[in-house]
């Protein structure tokens, strides 16, 4: 960050700093501008500004996840909460403080809110909005026992143009309630035939438990593990309910580590053709996933 700008933030100078930063679009400016609106108080301003301009702010992901997750949590903002976790866990590893946060923050988001009188006709109003945010909403407060009864509603959601992660929550909701029917799903990059009840949720397959188990009993340090748990997860969302390779699993344990090893700014290992191939898959349906 400028030092000027590192000056007014020692100083506690917000004002100046806001005033001084109106039409900086730099990271050292939105960075200090993110920091001063939060500090006075405007946190609505704070996450617009975040919203807009995230894609400049993430280069300073260490500085940004503490102050975006707090704000979030202030405002209880649990619906852009999932969705901003989704986009921090494909960033490149920052540091052990950050993956800590963002094992505690999923760990809030987790946490099951006080149940509220579902109201049809409210519930309808989100969903067809058109705007991912309102639908995740609506997504959330649909209780699994009353999926069956909105099928209609829901089954436009799993097809793009909607977000990713509106498509994705949708399934999972499907999946949940066990719903006996037959769908069109679009994928990152795919779209396939799915049948809710025939479906395991991501990572709980027996070949899933088994491979997350193998993995957990590597050499590996438990940070570098952990890290690739993490990658692990993204990817089986991200092509879902397509499965990683699990019948291949030590070309997907070399692709994982190695992934991890370049996030971490390790030297990497040489891999085999195969296991290469799947850690460019794994880095495609990433990005597909994102990106959709």
């Amino acid at each position: 960050m400028k030092n000027n700008y590192e000056q007014l933030l020692n100083r506690r100078a917000f004002d100046q700093i806001i005033s001084l930063t109106k039409n900086d679009v730099s990271l050292p400016g939105l960075m200090a501008r993110l920091i001063s609106l939060s500090e006075t108080g405007f946190d609505e301003d704070a996450l617009l500004l975040i919203d807009q301009y995230f894609d400049v702010l993430k280069q300073d992901v260490k500085r940004l996840f503490p102050l975006h997750s707090q704000l979030l949590r202030r405002r209880q903002d649990k619906l852009a909460g999932f969705r901003y976790l989704a986009l921090y866990e494909t960033l490149p590893y920052a540091s052990i403080e950050v993956e800590e946060g963002m094992k505690e923050f999923r760990l809030w988001l987790q946490e099951v809110d006080a149940p509220k009188k579902f109201n049809s006709a409210a519930w309808r109003e989100l969903v067809n909005s058109g705007a991912s945010d309102k639908i995740l909403k609506g997504l959330a407060r649909l209780p699994l026992t009353m999926v069956p009864t909105h099928i209609a509603a829901l089954m436009p959601l799993l097809k793009k143009p909607h977000s990713s992660i509106v498509r994705f929550q949708t399934l999972i909701l499907l999946v949940g309630a066990k719903v006996e029917d037959t769908f069109i799903y679009d994928g990152g990059d795919f779209s396939m035939e799915v049948n809710p009840s025939l479906l395991d949720l991501p990572l709980k397959s027996m070949e899933a438990t088994t491979f997350v188990e193998s993995l957990k009993k590597t050499n590996a340090d438990p940070s570098t593990i952990e890290l690739a748990l993490n990658l692990l997860e993204q990817y089986a969302i991200a092509i879902y309910p397509q499965e990683p390779p699990f019948e291949d699993s030590d070309h997907l344990l070399a692709a994982l580590f190695m992934l991890v090893q370049r996030y971490l700014g390790v030297k990497q290992p040489s891999l085999s053709p195969i296991a290469a191939l799947i850690g460019e898959e794994i880095e495609h349906g990433l990005l597909q996933f994102k990106n959709s």
